[in-house]
């Protein structure tokens, strides 16, 4: 039981990690010497999306299996 819930935590943190980096690439925080954003095109916009949802999904799934426990 602890063993899954310790594979659901590390799911989500992957995803939330995989989301976060992408996002980076298209609204990077501005500062000296960052890179520029890249162009948003409808790929992008369908991965950020699409990350977006898995970290959803992987946090509920998470969150339930901590819950389960109590």
């Amino acid at each position: 039981m602890a063993s899954e819930r310790r594979e659901k935590r590390t799911a989500y943190e992957i995803a939330k990690t995989m989301h976060r980096a992408f996002h980076e690439l298209y609204y990077p925080v501005m500062s000296s010497g960052s890179k520029p954003a890249l162009p948003i095109t409808d790929d992008a916009t369908t991965e950020l999306a699409r990350l977006a949802t898995a970290v959803e999904e992987t946090r509920v799934a998470w969150e339930s299996s901590v819950r389960d426990r109590v």
